[in-house]
């Protein structure tokens, strides 16, 4: 099994590389690179990208392997498909122009006749803010735990944006952290040797 050979083939090639003279590692080294390098290059060079959209990997659409295993606990209705546009209109009349979609920001213009909620076709995670006309608004998350807002008659400029939560920002730096530790100390183990 792979899972067995791989590991065993590296401790095999690492204590014969501890038995080799300096130059000989530097162009044992330099050998192996240059034959990865060689293997791996014809690969990466012919990467066909194959863009799906954001939909198709927030729903089961995207394989039968997760099944909702991504899912957040406060999504009542498991999406079963995708919604058909970005943003949409629930409840009232008007008229919805998206300006900028990314993955983490999405931005439209809404001319609403009458008061209106408006869904925004993402699933609901901490760290997602609201704005309208520059100013803070609530996010209701549906059943299907995506998000809605409610919005007044009138034109509106709405930002709804993907940042980064205390939490998150406490656990990237403790990862940071902890490489930074791994590093320090491997270079302390090769000082030794």
């Amino acid at each position: 099994s792979l899972a067995l050979t791989l590991p065993g083939l590296s401790l095999l090639a690492a204590s014969i590389f501890h038995y080799l003279s300096v130059r000989l590692r530097i162009a044992v080294g330099v050998v192996l690179v240059l034959l990865l390098l060689g293997a791996a290059i014809p690969r990466l060079i012919d990467v066909e990208v194959l863009d799906k959209g954001e939909g198709f990997y927030s729903t089961n659409e995207s394989s039968t392997t997760i099944k909702n295993e991504y899912m957040p606990i406060w999504v009542e209705e498991e999406p079963m498909a995708r919604a058909d546009q970005k943003v949409q209109l629930l409840a009232g009349t008007g008229e919805i122009i998206i300006v900028q979609d990314k993955g983490h920001k999405i931005e439209f213009d809404a001319e609403l006749s009458v008061p209106a909620t408006v869904a925004i076709n993402s699933i609901y995670f901490p760290g997602w803010i609201a704005t309208v006309d520059g100013k803070n608004m609530e996010i209701v998350v549906s059943e299907s735990g995506v998000m809605n807002l409610d919005l007044t008659k009138g034109k509106h400029r709405v930002l709804v944006e993907f940042r980064e939560t205390a939490l998150r920002m406490i656990a990237n730096l403790i990862s940071v952290m902890s490489i930074a530790v791994v590093v320090i100390l491997q270079f302390k183990i090769w000082k030794r040797f």
